[in-house]
């Protein structure tokens, strides 16, 4: 299998790019900086320069390719608003188009359950649970239900398209949750609630390694 990865450089897609590869695919990674390219090929991708606004670029990288992870995203609870269509939603768009073009026969979208977030409790909830058209919590959840409304839209008989939705990502190697959630410890102000046993029910925390199941 030969797979193209958005966002290879960075946690999520970096691991993902580790285990395709040790389980023998050929993988090609978006990088849209020399300092991305090279993150990647250390991890034994091919780097295909260009950015989630490039078309042209994508759809070379993505030609001969079986399948692409679209790991790409701008995260954050707060920022400018632009920012998050330009990347989540815009972004993702260029990759259907580019997939379509290039020939590829899947997709699957590294999506959140922050697509549900809308002030409403979320108790027991499942994948059949309708995306909220407005009201979102944040324009990251906004941006980020657009973008898997695109995904599931472009699903077809030429384009399997899929949307998988965790509820947060950490391990080793996390520059993003894991170093906040550390001070906290260090300072002692972290406190679990009901000493740890409250579930979150309806999304799961997801710790990520090497060895994640990948189907």
């Amino acid at each position: 299998m030969k797979a193209f990865v958005t966002g290879g450089s960075g946690f999520v897609g970096g691991h993902l790019i580790r285990r395709l590869i040790r389980d023998g695919s050929e993988v090609a990674a978006l990088a849209r900086s020399e300092s991305a390219a090279r993150r990647v090929e250390a991890l034994g991708a091919e780097a295909v320069r260009g950015s989630l606004a490039e078309v042209a670029a994508m759809t070379a990288g993505m030609r001969g390719c079986d399948v692409v992870f679209h790991c790409a995203a701008h995260v954050g609870s707060w920022g400018d608003p632009t920012v998050f269509r330009a990347i989540n939603v815009d972004g993702t768009a260029n990759v259907i188009e580019a997939a379509r073009v290039a020939g590829v026969t899947r997709l699957v979208q590294l999506s959140t359950e922050s697509v549900f977030l809308d002030g409403r409790e979320l108790d027991g909830i499942d994948e059949t649970m309708p995306i909220p058209q407005r009201g979102h919590l944040s324009d990251y959840a906004a941006s980020k239900a657009e973008a898997e409304r695109l995904v599931i839209a472009a699903n077809g008989p030429d384009l399997e398209t899929v949307a998988v939705r965790p509820r947060l990502i950490w391990g080793p190697g996390d520059g993003t949750w894991l170093p906040g959630l550390m001070e906290k410890v260090d300072s002692g102000v972290f406190r679990w609630i009901d000493d740890g046993k409250l579930l979150r029910r309806g999304a799961s925390h997801q710790v990520l390694h090497d060895d994640v199941r990948l189907g």
